[in-house]
């Protein structure tokens, strides 16, 4: 029954729904309707339908809406990924009312290419030592140790006291 088309799967459950409403319980036709391969949940969203009266035809449009490869829409992919960062095909498709699975697809059929962020290289032993050397230098001067930071700072107090 897994096979089955969903409109094939509709008219079996209508018709066993139709045969067997008045004989047997609600229970029991998912129950036979289950033992043939059928879906529980979709059985009782079916036969909820049914009960209302509604049909169990598809409607025209309903579904996501195809999003076709075209010119414009290439401009805007190319726009919003080649030379940048790439920001994610989570969020281009939220930007183009897509899955992300379609907006990698739309990339790749595209042909735009995709730059991911790179990672910082790491540090040589020569620029560790002199972060190292470059940290101490600034901490000395924070501290008010230094003394043309000293005088700086005497100067300043003088000139913002108005003794200058």
């Amino acid at each position: 029954m897994d096979k089955l088309e969903e409109s094939d799967r509709r008219e079996v459950v209508a018709k066993v729904y139709e045969k067997f409403s008045s004989v047997l319980r609600k229970s029991e036709i998912v129950n036979k309707l289950v033992e043939m391969g059928l879906r529980k949940s979709s059985v009782y969203r079916y036969m909820k339908l049914l009960e209302r009266g509604k049909s169990l035809d598809r409607k025209p449009g309903s579904g996501p809406q195809a999003i076709k490869l075209n010119n414009q829409l290439k401009k805007r992919l190319i726009k919003m990924v080649e030379g940048k960062v790439f920001p994610g095909y989570r969020k281009i498709g939220k930007k183009l009312g897509c899955s992300h699975t379609y907006a990698k697809k739309l990339i790749e059929e595209a042909g735009i290419f995709v730059r991911n962020r790179q990672k910082c290289p790491k540090s040589s032993d020569r620029q560790k030592k002199e972060q190292k050397t470059a940290l101490r230098k600034l901490r000395y001067l924070i501290s008010g140790r230094a003394p043309i930071l000293r005088t700086f700072l005497s100067f300043d107090r003088l000139k913002l006291f108005g003794r200058i």
